[in-house]
């Protein structure tokens, strides 16, 4: 062999015994603690995988994948669990105890309050959590006027004349100056106003009644579409009419032939005995979990339980899921026919995130 070949073989070789015990030699040091490790302790994860990230090209090593972790973004200082309680032990530490069991909860817990002159600590604390929320909320005819009026929405009035087939109309007008929002013309399944109801946490399933005050007997039907529409342009409604209740699932959308987005219903119920009542409610529950699952229910006449037009009516349907963005909810509305008038004066809202196993 070459003098030379012979000197790189070895200079080869030299090179690798020193990143041989450059590699080895943490596994050596004289400062080692040993020391019994409970049986539950798992095992090192990292020493194969340095020995392979030693051997391999850097090009090779496979790249990890970053999960975003869950989060929980209440705020405790300002919102209250019923699910986790928060106390201050003797000495000032925070001690969270959970008062109600629900499956991989998320929460926050915080200091509030002055602290003790004594000691100087915190006295009190407060946990919220990220698996509940509930929250209710009043719309008047004037939130709705104001703040639910979209571009694209149809534009009522609140004082003014209007036209009107009601047995009240004075040749054929109608007036609204008793401030109730009035929307008395429009296109058939255009929205008629949008209203964010603030909620703040995602969700898998939830629950929402809706209870609807006003005037329906300006114009013949009166079968407004109302319920809540998600951050992907879905839509759950019912309407209560003179000939029975509908419910519907569909998407919001613009299509070729409309000059405005409009609600376009794919899945259809019905239940009969309608209601002109002033006051009536509607119930969405909805769940993400497997296909998809929606069970719409409607009381159509709060003030007159028992009456002969008053019924309680329900639909459920399957293959159906919202976004579950929670900030993205919305309470939504649309037009039934082109020429009905619905007079609302209050929309009461009682959102609440269900629990699902």
């Amino acid at each position: 062999m070459e003098p030379a070949l012979r000197l790189f073989y070895i200079i080869t070789v030299l090179i690798a015994a020193v990143d041989l015990v450059l590699f080895l030699k943490p596994y050596f040091e004289t400062d080692l603690k040993i020391v019994d490790a409970p049986h539950d302790t798992p095992l090192p994860k990292n020493d194969f995988n340095r020995m392979i990230n030693f051997f391999q090209s850097p090009s090779l090593v496979p790249k990890k994948v970053a999960h975003r972790p869950k989060t929980c973004t209440c705020d405790a200082k300002t919102e209250n669990s019923k699910n986790v309680q928060c106390r201050v032990g003797k000495h000032g530490q925070m001690q969270s105890h959970m008062l109600t069991q629900v499956k991989d909860l998320k929460f926050n817990c915080a200091f509030f309050g002055d602290r003790d002159p004594n000691t100087g600590l915190k006295t009190k604390c407060q946990c919220c959590d990220c698996g509940t929320e509930e929250k209710k909320i009043t719309f008047t005819s004037q939130d709705i006027y104001n703040h639910g009026i979209c571009e694209e929405c149809e534009k009522p009035i609140v004082k003014g004349t209007y036209n009107s087939t009601s047995v009240h109309a004075v040749s054929g007008l109608a007036d609204a100056a008793n401030g109730n929002v009035h929307f008395t013309s429009g296109k058939v399944y255009q929205m008629m106003f949008r209203l964010p109801l603030g909620v703040k946490h995602d969700y898998t399933a939830l629950s929402m009644d809706i209870i609807v005050e006003g005037n329906f007997t300006h114009s013949y039907d009166n079968d407004l579409m109302i319920g809540f529409i998600d951050g992907a342009g879905t839509a759950w409604v019912a309407q209560r009419g003179d000939n029975g209740i509908w419910f519907s699932i569909g998407k919001y959308l613009s299509s070729s032939n409309d000059s405005l987005p409009l609600f376009h219903p794919s899945s259809l119920g019905f239940e009969p005995r309608g209601s002109r009542a002033n006051k009536y409610q509607v119930r969405i529950t909805q769940t993400n979990q497997g296909r998809g699952r929606t069970t719409i229910s409607m009381d159509n006449n709060l003030n007159d339980e028992g009456g002969v037009f008053h019924k309680i009516g329900s639909w459920t349907k399957t293959g159906w899921k919202t976004d579950g963005v929670g900030s993205d909810l919305h309470l939504c509305a649309f037009r039934d026919d082109d020429n009905e008038v619905y007079e609302i004066n209050k929309v009461h809202v009682h959102y609440k995130k269900l629990q699902v196993e």
